[in-house]
């Protein structure tokens, strides 16, 4: 699991109970904050589980999490928001637990998409533009999962 960290300026912390966590973050920072403190969480950023090609269950993840005393963990499944319609974003104890999709198309450049409330199909594009300007105005956001290779 990669350990990731991740600060929140003037004692602001992730939200604990929110339909939406990463609007709800974003709301939390107002960009008018005098930066004096930070505060560092550390966590997975592109984890998979069983909804796709991951050996774990969500909760073995979660529990993995847990005893690596992680803050928080990214879930980006392939092809698949299952896990957030299944209800499992949300605070599981300390451990956050966010969903996100690996838009996965079959010719490599996978793209981590976050903040969506519906799958964006992938498997046969080859579009990339288009495929991030899609994530854009359905109001979700992402990044290249591994731009030097599918793995």
């Amino acid at each position: 699991m990669l350990k990731t960290s991740v600060s929140i300026a003037n004692g602001h912390s992730l939200p604990r109970k929110s339909t939406n966590v990463f609007t709800n973050l974003k709301r939390s920072c107002d960009s008018n904050l005098e930066l004096k403190m930070f505060h560092e969480y550390a966590g997975s950023i592109h984890c998979h589980s069983r909804y796709s090609d991951g050996s774990g269950t969500i909760a073995e993840i979660i529990n993995k999490a847990t005893s690596a005393k992680l803050d928080f963990v990214i879930l980006t499944d392939h092809d698949t928001l299952a896990p957030l319609f299944d209800g499992y974003e949300a605070w599981h104890d300390e451990l956050l637990l966010l969903v996100g999709q690996e838009i996965s198309p079959k010719s490599g450049c996978h793209y981590l998409a976050f903040n969506l409330d519906k799958e964006i199909q992938g498997k046969e594009r080859t579009d990339y533009q288009n495929l991030i300007n899609e994530v854009n105005e359905s109001g979700g956001f992402g990044f290249i999962a591994h731009p030097y290779g599918a793995k």
